[in-house]
Order: C-alpha cells, then structure tokens, then sequence
C-alpha cells in the first residue's frame, strides 16, 4: 500500500510539469552554449555513445568522466568550459525534470541570501522532436567552487541554517536535497544545491540519511540545535505512522 501511495505521489508530483514542449523557451541553454556543443552532437558517432552510454567512445572524443553510482553518463568537454552535462540511461525519463525543480527551488528559496542553487539549462540535441524527453534533451549544469569543508561541520558552526535547511527539504520534498553529496558550501558561505531530481514527496524517505549525519556531527560537538531537531524529525516520523496505520 505504501508503495502505491509513493507511486501515486510520485506521479502526481511530475504531472504539475507542463508537457508543453512550447513553454520550455526559458529553460533552454542559451545560444551560446547551445552552439558550442550542436558540433559534438551532430557528429552522429558521439550522439549514438552518449544516448547509449559507451563510456569508451565518450573518452575517445576527449570527454571527462565523473564516476557515477546509477550508471548515468556526466562529462566535462573542452567545447563547454565551465559546465557539466548530465545524461542518464536509455530506459529513464526524468533527467530534463532537473532544470524544471531548480527553478522550483529558486522559487523557493527567493530572498533567503542563505541558500542558492545550480545554474541549470536543457541542451536540445539537433534535429530531434522537440517533446520533451530524455532522447531529446540533456542538462547543462554550471560547475560551482566549493569550500573543503563537510557540510555537517559549517551547519555545526551556524546552528540557525540546521534549521533553514531541514524547512527546505520538508518544504520541497526532493529525494536529491536529502543526499549530503548534492549539497555543498560555496566560498561566500552559501549553501548550495547541485542537483535536483525529483522523486516521492515523503518525509521519512527525504530527511534522514543527510539528516543522520548532520545530527551525529552536530550532537558530539553538543550542538542543542541538532537535539531539537533531532525530536522534529522524530515527531514528522510518529505523524507519518499514524497517516499509514489509517489508510
């Protein structure tokens, strides 16, 4: 049942994305960065081992690799200094959501000076439909600087952004913002988020593995802060039950 309700969540959540391949102008890289990559992407050889993964030929083409848990492809190229493109697995469908949420997120985080998110376009690859689907597009995200330190140990130091952080989260309700790897320190002390790909607004599922850490972090140095919000998260927990005992 709880699966179902994920599910159904889940794809309620994507369907408030318009579909509507005509409204998607302010999502587009701009031209310039379109056009320092339509000569790779016309070259139909490294279209094909983008689309399919081929790692080697990839390399091949003078691409660097980032290591990468879930088999997506993301690469670095000297013909877009500066910036990062994400694809992800022939089967998927959801890496073009990424610059729809990013903006959801500036939405979201508008006039809070605290907290800032990644630059991110969709590249169109040429001469394809312009539907808006994964075979159809990738993402260009802006390479950011990040300070050397965990974020565990910044939050330790500035305890009242624990707190900003955890309503973001609750708020947004991203699957990514809850991975301690998607969310850096700039060098003018933001805190940043770099990726942004939706899954199941579900509290549980969202808050605990970065929040685990933060707490584990924050509690040895005796942070209160991290301690009652330690007991919100317990108490979001104990409301999420009870909701799933009903249904």
């Amino acid at each position: 049942m709880l699966f179902l309700l994920k599910v159904a969540s889940f794809l309620t959540f994507c369907n408030t994305i318009s579909l509507n391949s005509s409204s998607i102008g302010p999502y587009l890289a701009p031209l310039d960065l379109q056009q320092a990559l339509d000569p790779l992407f016309t070259n139909q050889v490294f279209k094909q081992a983008f689309l399919m993964k081929d790692k080697q030929t990839l390399v091949s083409f003078g691409c660097t690799l980032y290591p990468t848990r879930w088999g997506n492809i993301i690469f670095e190229h000297a013909a877009l200094p500066g910036y990062i493109i994400k694809g992800e697995k022939p089967y998927q469908n959801r890496n073009w959501k990424r610059v729809f949420f990013a903006q959801k997120i500036k939405d979201a985080i508008k006039n809070n000076v605290h907290f800032a998110v990644v630059e991110e376009y969709l590249y169109y690859y040429p001469g394809h439909s312009t539907l808006l689907h994964s075979d159809n597009y990738c993402v260009i995200s802006k390479k950011i600087a990040f300070k050397n330190i965990p974020l565990a140990i910044y939050l330790s130091e500035n305890p009242p952004l624990l707190k900003e952080l955890q309503t973001i989260m609750k708020k947004m309700g991203y699957w990514d913002l809850s991975i301690r790897k998607n969310v850096f320190v700039t060098h003018d002390g933001k805190i940043i988020f770099i990726d942004t790909e939706p899954y199941p607004n579900d509290h549980n599922f969202l808050i605990q593995p970065v929040l685990d850490l933060i707490f584990f972090r924050l509690q040895k140095r005796g942070c209160v802060a991290a301690k009652k919000l330690q007991r919100l998260v317990k108490k979001i927990q104990r409301e999420r039950k009870k909701q799933r005992s009903v249904q």
